[in-house]
């Protein structure tokens, strides 16, 4: 892929971490804020640059920040556990706080704005095909915020003032890229954390499905819609997700099987589960458009490493 200066909102962040080391490792020059001091992780990659700025701060300073920059990937927004917590300040964090930054980088002569949202936005309990053409009828402040930033980006493009794409994102399973994230009640890492610390998963709706796409997955189709995906106007939505369904009790069976093998520890699930057909989901989330730009979803080992990766994050914590 053609190299990029690339910017990324919450890089500190559970997505941001890996986004960030996938992005230097393919050969861009990247930019990472943050709102909070700049002290770097450990493993922050040494080629990236780490810079605090507020969305919500001074507009010339996010300006000043971008004007060397291609791309704006805006991962910074209030998630799911705050925006219950707080909708109000959720609305400002993740809605005023996209369009901010949407306007700084128009300013600032940025080519194209990529902004993180969610599956959640078509509603919820999701059901039947989730196409990127559907209604959103979103019910929880997490995806209503997030449909809200949608709408200045969509805004902003029709208008031809940037290239503005909204990213649709299912459920990314992986290993952050440091242990300090606050993201670890997240399905496939709750799981892992429990594998590890107790020797016991405890699986509380085995039964209910999810689109879990790997992290690895996340970042290289993040990397397409910024870098080399054709844009057209007639297209700023985009589903990033595996396609397939999947139950959360069979990704609790492979974690565990997982996790004996990486501790050679005994681990066991605790659950009444029922294996069921993939095929009678209650919904399915098609990928044809990222599909259209070459992506192709990773196989079941990809899954399977991301897993066992963060396993292994959770144990070398604890020696």
């Amino acid at each position: 892929m053609t190299s990029r200066r690339i910017l990324i909102t919450g890089a500190r962040g559970y997505l941001g971490g890996r986004l960030v080391r996938h992005l230097v490792s393919t050969g861009h020059t990247v930019v990472g804020t943050s709102r909070a001091a700049t002290s770097t992780p450990a493993a922050w990659p040494a080629e990236a640059r780490l810079l605090q700025l507020d969305p919500l701060g001074e507009a010339a300073d996010a300006r000043e920040i971008l004007r060397e920059v291609d791309c704006v990937i805006h991962l910074a927004a209030a998630n799911e556990w705050r925006s219950i917590a707080d909708p109000d300040a959720a609305l400002i964090e993740t809605g005023s706080g996209t369009r901010r930054m949407l306007e700084a980088a128009i300013a600032a002569n940025v080519r194209r704005f990529v902004f993180l949202s969610t599956v959640h936005v078509y509603g919820a309990p999701l059901d039947g095909v989730l196409s990127e053409d559907r209604l959103p009828q979103p019910s929880h402040p997490y995806a209503i915020t997030h449909l809200a930033a949608e709408a200045f980006v969509s805004a902003a493009d029709v208008a031809g003032r940037i290239e503005g794409v909204n990213v649709r994102l299912s459920n990314g399973i992986g290993a952050p890229a440091w242990m300090n994230v606050d993201r670890w009640t997240l399905v496939g890492n709750d799981l892992a954390r429990q594998a590890v610390e107790t020797g016991e998963i405890v699986v509380r709706s085995p039964d209910q499905w999810r689109d879990f796409i790997p992290l690895a997955d996340v970042c290289t189709g993040l990397e397409m819609l910024s870098v080399t995906a054709p844009h057209t106007r007639a297209q700023t939505v985009f589903n990033l997700a595996a396609g397939v369904a999947m139950q959360v009790g069979t990704i609790a069976q492979r974690t565990a099987s997982l996790a004996r093998e990486v501790t050679g520890r005994p681990v066991s699930v605790r659950g009444a589960f029922q294996a069921a057909d993939p095929a009678t989901a209650s919904f399915r989330i098609p990928i044809d458009r990222m599909k259209a730009f070459g992506y192709v979803p990773s196989g079941s080992d990809v899954l399977d490493r991301e897993i066992a990766e963060t396993i292994t994050l959770i144990q070398d914590r604890q020696r």
